[in-house]
């Protein structure tokens, strides 16, 4: 069993991302580590729900109770989402497309990750940003890409976004090293399961 497991009272039971090392819940659970403080701030009892990676096993051993560790950044990480995209061609990878987005937002706002998002503004010719947390600013989010005409050029990425995730029209999700995942309109909903 991976880390990416719930741990409960009488065993384990497998998260529902999945746990191939194919599937982008391993990244959501493991990269997102990366954009924070991972200084951990408290140890606490087990509570159900809490992630098996997060059990701090040598104090288990010592008194037979599950302890966790908590992190600084579980209440104030962020991470930085840049969308490149609809492309605006067809309908049905337009809407896989906002449907992956709709899910990595719903995935880090349930973890208290708060988002930036970027686009590229084509209207004003440069890129916006909007704070994402919580369901009434990823409506506004949707809302602000609905009414933007999707760019049909080369976009040249700023170096601050060097070290982003990156979600392109083509629905491929990259981080700084590259490719994590490419999703498939054809099995979107079983790859969605895995976020």
């Amino acid at each position: 069993m991976g880390d990416d497991g719930y741990a409960t009272k009488d065993g384990f039971k497998q998260d529902k991302r999945g746990g191939g090392d194919d599937s982008p819940g391993n990244f959501l659970t493991t990269e997102t580590r990366r954009f924070g403080n991972e200084d951990v701030r408290d140890i606490r009892e087990y509570r159900d729900g809490d992630l098996i990676r997060y059990v701090h096993w040598n104090k288990t051993a010592q008194d037979d109770r599950l302890w966790v560790k908590e992190y600084t950044d579980d209440e104030n990480g962020q991470v930085t989402l840049v969308i490149l995209g609809p492309k605006g061609e067809d309908q049905v990878s337009d809407e896989a497309f906002y449907q992956v987005l709709y899910a990595l937002l719903g995935t880090f706002s349930e973890n208290a990750f708060t988002v930036l998002a970027c686009w590229f503004d084509t209207k004003s010719d440069h890129f916006r940003q909007m704070d994402i947390s919580g369901e009434v600013k990823i409506r506004q989010l949707f809302w602000e890409l609905y009414h933007n005409t999707p760019y049909r050029g080369k976009i040249t990425l700023p170096d601050e976004f060097a070290q982003s995730l990156r979600l392109t029209g083509d629905l491929c999700l990259y981080g700084p090293s590259g490719l994590l995942f490419k999703f498939t309109p054809e099995k979107l909903e079983e790859e969605l399961c895995w976020i």
